[in-house]
């Protein structure tokens, strides 16, 4: 029963893979990927400068 199961949800995949998306889909440019990327490292290496400032906070504490 298991395999069936199985088979039928495989079946089920891959008959929604096939069918064309009956709504548009917005393609994003390089540039706006690119764009996403630099903002999420600078977000990135930002986090990462405020923890090592708390942690130096914090042990300069006790």
């Amino acid at each position: 029963k298991q395999i069936k199961k199985e088979s039928l949800t495989l079946k089920k995949l891959i008959e929604e893979l096939s069918i064309e998306p009956s709504t548009p889909q917005v393609l994003v440019t390089k540039k706006e990927n690119a764009n996403n990327f630099v903002d999420l490292y600078n977000n990135i290496t930002h986090a990462e400068t405020e923890n090592e400032i708390i942690n130096r906070e914090v042990i300069t504490s006790y």
